[in-house]
């Protein structure tokens, strides 16, 4: 649960939009509560109003499917390639419920995230993930500590 402190408004910050735009990235938002809810629904709400982009990362598909139904899709969206809904367009509202997939990540992204464990114990992250593997980053990560429990 996340608890909001402070005054009720957002002052507006001293970004000039021209140059870029803040992101809030709230990573690991997996539970499914009244609260969390209604925190969700103010945060786009003040971050729409200011121009932030953000991102929310949960692992709960319940909960995601619920957040994505907040606002009718115009705000909250499933991030673009992790749903296999053919009508999505990222320009226009989302409609209907997501048909979540596993969103892939490339071979050479895999291997960065493994490579501090597997240069601490002198494995080669090719070793790990071989060119043209298919996996999730959770099982890249399993496979490299399986590779240094056997050394």
């Amino acid at each position: 649960e996340i608890t909001m402190y402070g005054s009720e408004e957002i002052p507006c910050p001293g970004v000039d939009f021209d140059e870029g735009f803040p992101v809030l990235i709230i990573d690991n938002f997996n539970v499914a509560t009244d609260k969390n809810k209604e925190f969700v629904t103010k945060l786009f709400q003040e971050a729409s109003q200011f121009g932030v982009f953000v991102f929310i990362l949960t692992s709960n598909e319940s909960w995601a499917t619920t957040l994505a139904g907040l606002n009718g899709g115009s705000k909250i969206k499933p991030l673009h390639g992790n749903v296999d809904n053919a009508d999505y367009e990222l320009t226009d509202p989302f409609k209907g419920a997501p048909l979540w997939n596993t969103l892939p990540w490339p071979v050479e992204t895999l291997r960065e995230l493994i490579r501090p464990l597997c240069e601490k114990h002198s494995i080669d992250p090719v070793n790990v993930v071989p060119d043209g593997a298919q996996m999730l980053p959770v099982t890249a990560q399993d496979r490299a500590k399986a590779l240094v429990m056997c050394l």
